[in-house]
């Protein structure tokens, strides 16, 4: 198996580890960095912080990395962009990492460094751009066209033909029936009918609580 490091060590890295592990059989992640110290996941070992990348690259002799880095509490995706161009400036190798147990059909198209999680179907024709991240149970319908560093959570079902902004984030068990513009913000549970115009926020309305 080919040698790979993890970047990043909250839930995204945990996925990721997780699915290296028990979901493919190409990669084995050797340890993770982050730029904070944080405890071994699922029995991988914590390197240290990503400023010594290059000399792991070079000690370790490892040829291939990996950005799992999440939405979480940040602003946008942009953290994931700068990592991944960070691989890139070290020549880092960055593969498409893809659970066994995702469903990927017959002439899909994508650059590097994805991830598809368990569940989620890719349908004919769609194509991927680069640094993309697919969830858990997420439906991308027949030649969508999704572009770089979006992040799809989970139970999201995009119809056919769309096309997703660069860098956009589709909230969990959301459904868009139209194109989404680059660096969107999707909420939630939310039923996007119309087309959503770049860097534009689209908001659920707040759950009401009843007390009997």
């Amino acid at each position: 198996m080919k040698k790979i490091i993890i970047l990043g060590g909250g839930g995204t890295a945990h996925n990721v580890i997780d699915l290296l592990l028990n979901e493919q059989t190409e990669y084995y992640p050797i340890g993770f960095l982050d730029k904070k110290k944080c405890k071994n996941i699922l029995g991988i070992k914590y390197l240290g912080k990503d400023k010594i990348l290059s000399k792991i690259k070079k000690e370790m002799q490892i040829d291939y990395a990996f950005p799992a880095i999440g939405y979480g509490k940040n602003i946008n995706n942009r953290l994931r962009l700068d990592i991944f161009k960070k691989l890139k400036k070290f020549n880092f190798k960055i593969p498409n990492i893809i659970s066994n147990k995702a469903f990927i059909r017959s002439n899909v198209k994508m650059g590097e460094g994805n991830l598809i999680q368990a569940g989620s179907v890719i349908d004919t024709g769609v194509v991927l751009g680069s640094n993309i991240s697919i969830g858990i149970n997420n439906a991308i319908g027949h030649k969508t066209i999704i572009k770089d560093h979006v992040t799809i959570t989970g139970s999201v079902n995009l119809a056919g033909n769309l096309t997703i902004g660069e860098g956009s984030f589709l909230g969990m068990n959301c459904t868009v029936f139209r194109n989404i513009g680059k660096w969107c913000k999707i909420s939630a549970g939310v039923s996007c009918l119309e087309q959503v115009s770049n860097f534009s926020i689209v908001l659920n309305p707040k759950a009401k609580v009843i007390k009997f």
